[in-house]
């Protein structure tokens, strides 16, 4: 599975994905400077599997029907690398299980 982590995320989160994922930043891809619609297409073109993401707007703002991967959107306050990493199995299990539709929201285990 290819994961690109949007810039929102801090890139040290990418080491902590099991090697079964391919993992990306947006950075490391160079596409930082790229708005939103554009990001989309890009992954899109890159043949990316999921994009995820802390912005909570993202899926609202953009038509993800029109794009081959699914949005994993983080809830959480804080994007530290810290308050990230517990989301980790938790990404892995939704995308090795499947969802419907394309976005999921994924929240903290309580």
């Amino acid at each position: 599975m290819k994961l690109l982590l949007d810039e929102n995320i801090p890139i040290q989160l990418r080491d902590e994905f099991s090697q079964s994922f391919d993992v990306y930043t947006v950075r490391y891809m160079g596409w930082n400077t790229l708005e939103d619609s554009d990001l989309l297409v890009a992954a899109h073109t890159a043949n990316f599997n999921f994009l995820i993401t802390v912005d909570k707007r993202l899926h609202r703002q953009h038509n993800l029907e029109n794009f081959d991967f699914q949005v994993i959107t983080l809830a959480t306050f804080s994007n530290r690398i810290q308050n990230l990493i517990p989301f980790i199995p938790l990404i892995e299990q939704a995308i090795e299980q499947g969802f419907d539709g394309k976005h999921l929201l994924v929240t903290p285990s309580a």
